[in-house]
């Protein structure tokens, strides 16, 4: 967050488990939007991520490469969107 400039836009914190199924695809990471109920899906999950819309198996830094460059790319998007209006 702090290199890409958006840390105070972001919030970082360690939450329970997601629940079900879930606890045997661990370590997972949510994303939570102020505007939507629970966790969101995001461009570049897996397809049963996108459906339980919670990244699966984050232990090593590629996975955390992988879901920053998720939530990086729903940011730009969302600016994008805002820009247009």
């Amino acid at each position: 967050a702090k290199i890409d400039n958006i840390e105070t836009d972001l919030i970082i914190e360690d939450g329970g488990c997601r629940g079900g199924k879930n606890c045997k695809l661990g370590p997972c990471v949510a994303v939570l939007h102020e505007d939507f109920d629970g966790s969101v899906a995001l461009e570049g999950m897996g397809q049963s991520e996108f459906n339980e819309r919670v990244f699966h198996g984050v232990s090593m830094q590629d996975d955390v490469d992988r879901v920053w460059g998720c939530v990086a790319n729903a940011i730009d998007l969302m600016a994008d969107e805002e820009n247009e209006t």
